[in-house]
């Protein structure tokens, strides 16, 4: 009996010291790095419950996304720079491609490891194909979107197509917001595994669709930010309330039933905020859709206490692709036997536990930022120095600093031009509503903002080259014709080198003074993309992809946007075997063209023309009497 106890004890305790650490991944859309207090005191914004469990994290100050939301999503889920799984480019509502099944995903790896895995959020890494579900990329359970960003009330991307869903079914829900059902799910599954000790590990992405336009949010965050003046401000504040909302009560939910520090918690964003939509990044320069570090670098922290005896700034270079072998270290690191988990070499990400864990240098020494075959821009760093090569801008003309605003202005101290474009986009949201007219608003930020960079041809060339295909072919940045390019037209930059340990706001170019360096670095961003698939043009849209029965043009007329009456459920509508290449495409700029027209006739009308008329009304009326 005594040796049956004590064999008992043995299987118990060699279970509990086996027992691997629960994972919450947290990855917000389109959050300002400004916009969170941890790496920012000063922020306006809300996030006490972010904020303190980052204070007893490791806080990643040197950490690089994408600049778009697909290609950042893509690195963490393959452990690869988004270039070497061919998704450069954010996948717009209507475009058919994907992420390949041919790479492996970190939710297929953890799945193999005993792991139950969540995705609750936001996927955006393919809605067409059965393939690309993310039910078939190694998660178990999924409750969110599919796509891109939508009305988080309607739940509607445009043209009537709906996009929430559990598993493969869609989830009818036009009222409550989105944050507040993942925020609900997510307690959930805590409270799942709560109640059973026994159960398998969990891995939890909670992703986030706010704060990503079109704004919206519930009255109760609204209140919460109603000391920010500027509207836009306000709203994105508030969207990030209810996000901090949530990351509180999980927090409270994991430290209620014991399991706070057996849970890996990660925080980050998945590219630089936008700040026509409210989302600030400063100190740094640019933002979303920029090759500025605005656009590519996040504030991000890891909890683990079991592993990381103590809280600190990691100052060394960190990429979003090297969560999937250093997570997997850490899991290894959590086991009694530590036992060595074999990840792939083909891997771009870094193991960078044992840097993290013992406060030593880092192991990455340089990172590939981003390369856009489409726009023609490469971005790349080793130690300070960093290269932009290309269009800076992909595409939107965010190259300046857009500060803190204590106004109702969103640029304070801006000129004639940035208070002329804030009067028309309130115009448009008075008359129509932001949710209802998010792309035509993205080209009048472009045409305005291109004046900053040479002038409205710049807008022009920003939309992409005249194409109907898919895919788009590979080719060298070519250095020579972009020092040519710039040297004709010094206002727009072309080839840029900035040392970000003398110049993080990326002021002084030292293209000129360095130019070997400039070579030296392209080459090695050419080779850490060599054998790069062909990437998916993401702004490419399935003509004949299923839209609402509303969707004509009454609609148009009546700029429905994202409030359509009849809704179609828009998700797998291709076979897996289809080829991409045989259907017929219509560029996003394209597509936009007739509802921007639309738009800026209403506008012309409501606030000029009725107005003119109502004028000289009230003037003959006077002449009369």
């Amino acid at each position: 009996m005594l040796l049956l106890f004590t064999f008992m004890l043995v299987i118990v305790g060699s279970t509990i010291g086996n027992k691997k650490p629960n994972i919450i991944f947290i990855l917000t859309d389109d959050q300002g790095s400004a916009d969170v207090g941890f790496a920012n005191p000063n922020s306006q914004f809300k996030t006490e419950n972010i904020d303190k469990i980052a204070s007893n994290s490791i806080r990643l100050s040197n950490y690089y996304v994408h600049p778009t939301c697909t290609p950042t999503r893509a690195a963490l889920m393959t452990g690869r720079y988004a270039a070497n799984v061919g998704l450069s480019l954010a996948l717009i509502p209507g475009n058919p491609g994907g992420l390949d099944p041919k790479y492996q995903t970190l939710p297929e790896h953890l799945g193999e490891m005993g792991y139950r895995n969540y995705l609750v959020g936001k996927w955006h890494l393919g809605q067409s194909k059965k393939m690309y579900h993310p039910l078939s990329r190694g998660f178990h359970e999924f409750y969110g979107l599919l796509g891109a960003g939508f009305n988080h009330f309607t739940k509607q991307q445009g043209a009537g197509r709906f996009d929430f869903w559990r598993g493969f079914e869609p989830l009818f829900d036009n009222k409550t917001h989105s944050t507040d059902l993942i925020n609900g799910e997510a307690l959930e599954i805590v409270q799942k595994h709560a109640e059973d000790p026994q159960s398998d590990p969990f891995f939890m992405y909670i992703a986030y669709p706010a704060p990503h336009d079109p704004l919206g949010a519930p009255e109760r965050h609204q209140e919460l930010c109603s000391h920010i003046k500027n509207h836009r401000r306000m709203m994105s504040c508030a969207m990030v309330a209810g996000i901090d909302e949530g990351v509180g009560k999980i927090l409270d939910q994991l430290e209620d039933k014991n399991m706070l520090d057996d849970t890996i918690i990660i925080f980050s964003i998945d590219n630089g905020g936008v700040p026509y939509a409210g989302a600030f990044n400063y100190p740094l320069r640019g933002a979303k859709g920029t090759l500025y570090e605005g656009g590519c670098r996040s504030p991000g922290f890891i909890h683990a206490p079991n592993i990381f005896k103590n809280s600190y700034d990691y100052k060394d270079l960190f990429h979003i692709a090297d969560f999937y072998p250093t997570l997997m270290s850490m899991i290894s690191h959590s086991m009694e036997n530590q036992t060595q988990i074999a990840v792939s070499d083909e891997l771009d990400g870094v193991d960078q536990l044992s840097a993290l864990k013992d406060s030593t240098a880092g192991p990455r020494k340089n990172v590939h930022i981003h390369r856009d075959w489409d726009r023609d821009g490469h971005a790349y760093r080793r130690g300070p120095w960093k290269i932009i090569v290309g269009h800076h801008c992909l595409p939107f003309f965010f190259t300046k600093v857009y500060n803190e605003t204590n106004s109702r202005w969103l640029v304070e101290n801006g000129g004639l031009r940035d208070k002329a474009l804030q009067l028309i986009l309130e115009g448009i949201d008075a008359l129509l509503g932001t949710e209802n007219t998010i792309f035509v608003q993205y080209m009048i930020w472009m045409a305005f903002d291109s004046f900053n960079v040479g002038g409205i041809h710049r807008a022009r060339a920003a939309t992409g080259s005249a194409t109907k295909e898919i895919f788009q072919e590979k080719y060298k940045t070519d250095l020579e014709y972009f020092l040519k390019e710039q040297e004709a037209d010094p206002e727009y930059p072309m080839v840029s080198l900035f040392n970000l340990e003398e110049d993080p706001q990326e002021t002084t170019n030292l293209a000129s003074t360095h130019p070997n360096l400039v070579k030296e670095l392209l080459a090695e961003a050419e080779d850490a993309i060599k054998n790069a698939p062909t990437p998916i043009r993401g702004d490419m849209v399935h003509a004949h992809a299923s839209v609402s029965k509303q969707q004509n043009w009454v609609s148009i007329l009546r700029s429905l946007g994202s409030v359509f009456e009849e809704v179609i459920p828009f998700g797998i509508y291709l076979d897996d075997t289809q080829d991409l290449t045989k259907l017929e495409y219509v560029r996003l700029a394209d597509l936009a063209r007739t509802d921007a027209f639309v738009i800026a006739v209403k506008w012309v009308l409501a606030f000029i023309i009725f107005p003119f008329m109502l004028i000289l009304c009230v003037l003959k009326y006077n002449a009369v009497f």
